[in-house]
């Protein structure tokens, strides 16, 4: 069951979720059972306050993020084309 803790935890911590307390109170109680999850809980803690700051924690994962241009080479925020408003052949 820590683990899971320790798996949704870092992922909340990195997202600045504050539902990352409970993992965070669960790791310490844990932590009577198991010294790692109290290691768990501090290093959550420590990316948690991290995230809040706002110090990025998925900019390594930036090249997997596709992005869409439109034919003419810019950034389009929906699936149609410019000129005539029907959705784009490429995006079905």
């Amino acid at each position: 069951m820590h683990v899971s803790c320790i798996q949704a935890g870092t992922l909340l911590a990195r997202m600045g979720n504050e539902g990352v307390k409970s993992c965070i109170n669960g790791l310490e109680q844990y932590s009577y059972s198991y010294e790692e999850a109290g290691e768990q809980a501090i290093e959550m803690q420590r990316v948690y306050q991290q995230a809040l700051a706002g110090e990025p924690q998925f900019s390594h994962m930036g090249a997997a993020v596709p992005t869409r241009t439109t034919p003419e080479g810019g950034m389009s925020g929906d699936d149609q084309d410019m000129e005539d408003g029907r959705p784009h052949a490429g995006w079905r």
